[in-house]
């Protein structure tokens, strides 16, 4: 056959493409659409890279093939390539471009579509209008342990669901299309109950898509969460009830819109009408003198300046009834983003009756702190006495010689002066500490003068019983305190130290006194070789005590306590010592 009627028979082929090659795969022939393409050159120049080995294996059976060709552009595309070998090859393509893109785009949905399917976390199924099932996803494998397999055959919703009527609801429910989600707890292949949530999808086939998600995690988060709320509301009752029994009084102040909610126990404490309150914070001023408003106030700027998150005042009102009380003010503040307060939540206690149980309290201790002290101070007492008796009775000898002695007179009238003098100081501190310092003001004092009136106080007894006191005071060291208040708590460790080491050998209590970090230190150590741990845990509370009865309230170390608390300060009892060691730490806020 000759190259003209060879081209002609494969023009007859098809159209679009006919081309002749040579058994080397050389162009001999081309139609003329495809004339941009030289004679002699290789066929598989116009072949894509990716469909060589497709266009071999054609070239080997003469087969239908689809690959892409580069046509006059530049540009690749699908062609579907037949052809036949005589003396040389005849080839015919046929573009299919546009249909085997749309093919391979749908291949690619599919694709994408299949990993979706597989790997999305839901459990995805189609069953037919019996509700058997026809395919299921590998979420079914994950969750449930099936696979479509392994289900044929079997009676799957009574594997499910081995409760009948449950069975019939979940039945019910697939063959009804209703759209919607609703929960089933069913058996996994393992035996396991799992909670699910199932929707449906009705196709027009009849058909039905089932879609299942594990919510075992959400279930059981719902379930705390609802065993939450009702320890929550348990709680919120037992906390109602605690504030009721106590007395206590909630507001809770909106900063930004200025609106305060006061409950019940407000308008009893302030003895208010509902329609009388407006809602206003600074309603509860007009109840009160000027120097509250003004610690009220400090307080409240104190706290938002140093962005606490808490305080607590105590302030006198005066009721429409023209009761005085004396209430305990606690707030909690909450700060928005900007750091701005945005919320005040807070209480009010009326502790009055409190406030007047602690003076008699603490008048009682103080009272039986000076009993302790009583035969040691009659004896200092006894003894000037004795002294200003022999003096007189010396100058009267005296006053009966001539000429008269008055050197003699001068020295012993002196004497007596100088006597009568110290039973003065020792009656002015009986005065002192037993009267109630509770109105006291603050003053600045040097605080050795406190300890030394204290040690005066106490030295006799100290020493009719053998107790050696040791001071080592750092001299001219001041504080601004209420003085008698300081004295007494020092009397009361003076008096545990006593009462701790009197019957032992080696007795003796050492007072130490310094400023240290604008702290003033005063320590009281004993001969004792320090407390028990069970007795170091409760000795602050108020009525503990280890002395024996009639011998101790156990009021002296929870007072002293409160009072060094009342000066800023505190009261503890360091452990770390070899011998037993109380420490008083006070702030010395001496303004310059």
């Amino acid at each position: 056959m000759n190259s003209s009627s060879n081209f002609n028979q494969a023009a007859m082929l098809n159209d679009q493409l006919v081309v002749v090659l040579d058994e080397n795969l050389k162009v001999l022939e081309i139609c003329e659409a495809w004339n941009f393409v030289k004679l002699n050159t290789s066929f598989l120049d116009l072949v894509h890279p990716e469909d060589e080995d497709s266009i071999q294996l054609s070239f080997q059976k003469f087969e239908k093939t689809k690959i892409r060709l580069r046509h006059r552009d530049g540009e690749f595309y699908w062609f579907e390539l037949t052809g036949k070998k005589t003396d040389c090859i005849l080839l015919s393509a046929k573009n299919i471009h546009e249909y085997q893109t749309k093919i391979l785009q749908q291949e690619k949905k599919d694709e994408m579509f299949q990993a979706i399917v597989e790997n999305i976390p839901l459990m995805l199924s189609f069953y037919g209008k019996e509700g058997e099932f026809e395919w299921v996803n590998s979420g079914w494998v994950n969750d449930l342990g099936w696979d479509i397999s392994s289900m044929r055959g079997q009676n799957m919703l009574e594997k499910f669901y081995p409760d009948e009527k449950v069975r019939k609801q979940v039945l019910d429910f697939m063959l009804s299309g209703k759209s919607g989600w609703q929960s089933f707890n069913l058996k996994t292949k393992s035996g396991k109950n799992l909670q699910t949530s199932w929707a449906n999808v009705r196709l027009s086939s009849g058909q039905s898509i089932g879609i299942g998600k594990n919510i075992e995690k959400e279930y059981a988060l719902e379930q705390n969460l609802k065993k939450s709320n009702r320890e929550l509301q348990v709680f919120k009752e037992r906390l109602e009830l605690a504030i009721k029994a106590l007395g206590l009084a909630v507001w809770d102040w909106d900063v930004k819109s200025g609106h305060v909610y006061w409950d019940n126990r407000m308008y009893e404490i302030y003895e208010v009408d509902r329609h009388e309150f407006n809602h206003d914070i600074e309603y509860i001023f007009r109840f009160m003198a000027s120097s509250e408003i003004d610690k009220i106030r400090n307080s409240i700027q104190d706290v938002i300046k140093n962005k606490q998150s808490e305080s607590k005042v105590e302030f006198l009102i005066t009721t429409k009834s023209g009761k005085q009380k004396i209430i305990l003010g606690s707030a909690l503040y909450f700060y928005d983003d900007n750091g701005e307060v945005e919320r005040v939540v807070g209480n009010n206690w009326d502790v009055t009756e409190i406030r007047q149980l602690e003076a008699k309290s603490y008048h009682s201790a103080q009272m039986a702190s000076l009993g302790l002290m009583a035969g040691g101070m009659a004896h200092e007492i006894n003894n000037p006495l004795a002294i200003i008796k022999a003096k007189s009775d010396l100058l009267k000898k005296l006053i009966e010689k001539e000429p008269l002695p008055k050197e003699k007179l001068s020295t012993g009238l002196d004497q007596i002066s100088d006597t009568v003098d110290r039973i003065a100081r020792i009656v002015k501190g009986l005065r002192s500490f037993s009267r109630d310092t509770k109105e006291d003001e603050s003053e600045v004092v040097d605080i050795s003068v406190v300890i030394d009136d204290v040690i005066g106080m106490c030295r006799e007894k100290f020493k009719n019983s053998g107790v050696e006191i040791l001071l080592e005071i750092q001299r001219g060291t001041e504080l601004n305190c209420r003085p008698i208040q300081v004295g007494q708590v020092l009397l009361n460790l003076l008096n545990n130290s006593f009462d701790a080491i009197e019957t032992q050998q080696q007795k003796w209590v050492k007072v130490k006194c310094l400023m240290l970090n604008s702290k003033v230190i005063i320590e009281v150590i004993d001969s004792g070789q320090g407390l028990p741990l069970d007795v170091v845990n409760k000795m602050m509370q108020p009525f503990f005590t280890t002395k024996e009865i009639g011998k101790g309230t156990g009021l002296g170390l929870s007072i002293s306590k409160g009072i060094v608390e009342d000066h800023g300060g505190q009261l503890y009892y360091d452990s770390s010592s070899s011998n037993t060691k109380f420490v008083i730490e006070l702030p010395n806020n001496i303004k310059d």
